[in-house]
């Protein structure tokens, strides 16, 4: 075996015999044991679901907890757990407080990484106290970037013979929160003055990533106290106007709430900055992040300037030089949405405008009973209203046309280069026609009616015409599913 492997090396360049490792290891991670099975234990959703799309195709993640980590304790069945893994993330002791003595005490064989004190991370100090460090450093995704590639060595270090799988999930995983970054990016750039306050302090991070503001912070921790006087001044602040609404996160304590807002005030937003509403696995992060974006948004009442805002130059390289079906467009809650974020279920797609005077009421109407009439198969699906008037349809305009007619409708408008890429994808013809020719903002758009169907991969189905009854429509989305 020796001579044979001095042989190899001798008559092969390193290029190929990296080809020829490569091919073995690929052999043999596929005959890898069930007793050789990778532990490794992730304690807080969103770094889980990190962990969860680098291992796609090996064992998956286990995660430590499901609720707050502000007060989790290890009970015996969880310290058994951690004891017999292979690799532990955990955050640090300003999120996971109990948890410092459990780790400090596992066995040798036990890698503990604790990411607080990753010198490539960007981590900051608490606001209000250089010693502490702020833990929630995964709401920039620029520094979820760096924690995948950083998470990716850890298993390598740990399962070299896996080491092809890895490399190829981490490049998935890496391209799927690039362009999420872009489009965070590209979205905020939106925003216009508003201002909210924080009940708890976990936004520094994604203040600073995307030009947030925001007037200040109730609780520096979850388990803070306030003085009243604090809470009079901001309850003061927030019914004068000088704030827009109050985002407080979801599952932490809001002993002060009532003091700061009248019950069931529609100021109060809640963020999940640690995807407690999601279930675990690896399209969490993602999910999480376009959650507190809507939220955020929706509490500094975004109004049609994301529209306005969306970098023109990606606008117009989509619609030039992209492959068909590439598109970039605002949904009515102010959210950047491309033909990625569509896939997963069967699309029901209308082309209309809010000021049509009966085509478009009718035919949302008529979806709006079709999607009753499926009862449980209508999960299967999601309707969209794609304007081809994007210059009057605007993100509010848009969130009160389909919120009228049907909460499971999501609304699309868009840039003319987008709008006229997307239209000619679908055979969508629409034109504006003047009621008098000298009056530029009188007039009706003529347009393709009918409802397009397109499968969750992105390919079209069919087209049903315009006029059929929800019934109709029903029994034919039916025979599609089955």
């Amino acid at each position: 075996m020796v001579s044979i492997h001095v042989n190899i090396m001798k008559s092969f360049n390193g290029a190929l015999l990296a080809k020829i490792v490569f091919g073995l290891l690929a052999i043999f991670s596929s005959h890898i044991s069930h007793a050789n099975e990778l532990k490794v234990v992730a304690t807080i959703k969103p770094v889980h679901s990190i962990l969860a799309g680098l291992m796609k195709g090996i064992e998956q993640p286990k995660l430590l907890i499901e609720g707050l980590p502000h007060k989790y304790k290890a009970d015996r069945r969880a310290q058994q757990t951690l004891a017999e893994s292979d690799l532990v993330v955990w955050v640090g002791s300003e999120l996971e407080r109990e948890l410092q003595s459990t780790l400090s005490s596992l066995p040798e064989k036990v890698k503990v990484i604790e990411l607080l004190s990753n010198p490539n991370l960007k981590i900051l100090s608490k606001r209000y106290d250089d010693n502490r460090r702020d833990p929630y450093f995964w709401l920039d995704s620029r520094n979820t970037l760096i924690l995948l590639d950083e998470l990716a060595q850890a298993l390598i270090d740990i399962d070299p013979v896996r080491t092809h799988l890895y490399t190829r999930n981490r490049r998935d995983v890496r391209t799927e929160l690039r362009q999420f970054d872009r489009q965070l990016e590209y979205g905020y750039r939106g925003l216009q003055g508003g201002v909210g306050y924080l009940y708890h302090d976990t936004q520094q991070y994604f203040e600073q990533a995307y030009a947030l503001k925001t007037g200040g912070e109730l609780l520096a921790t979850p388990d803070s106290t306030v003085e009243a006087t604090k809470v009079l001044k901001i309850r003061s602040q927030l019914a004068d106007g000088d704030f827009d609404c109050l985002l407080t996160e979801r599952g932490m304590p809001e002993s002060y709430l009532e003091l700061l807002l009248p019950k069931n005030s529609n100021q109060v937003w809640q963020l999940d900055s640690l995807g407690q509403q999601f279930e675990p696995g690896a399209d969490l992060y993602i999910k999480m992040m376009r959650h507190n974006s809507s939220v955020i948004k929706q509490c500094l009442k975004v109004n049609s300037a994301p529209l306005k805002r969306i970098d023109s130059a990606l606008v117009q390289e989509l619609a030039e030089n992209a492959e068909a079906g590439r598109f970039i467009m605002i949904n009515h809650l102010g959210e950047i949405v491309t033909e990625k974020e569509m896939r997963g279920k069967y699309q029901l797609l209308f082309f209309g405008y809010t000021s049509c005077p009966d085509v478009c009421p009718l035919s949302l109407h008529t979806l709006a009973m079709a999607l009753d009439e499926l009862g449980e198969r209508a999960k299967q699906f999601q309707a969209y209203f794609i304007t081809v008037d994007p210059e009057r349809d605007d993100v509010i305009t848009m969130r009160r046309y389909v919120d009228y007619f049907e909460d499971r409708i999501i609304g699309l408008t868009g840039q003319q280069p987008m709008l006229k890429q997307m239209a000619k994808h679908y055979r969508v013809k629409y034109k504006r026609v003047y009621d008098n020719p000298g009056d530029k903002q009188n007039y009706q758009m003529d347009h393709t009616a009918g409802l397009f169907v397109v499968a969750p991969d992105g390919q079209f189905i069919t087209k049903l015409a315009h006029g059929i009854s929800s019934t109709t429509m029903a029994k034919a989305l039916t025979a599609i599913v089955k």
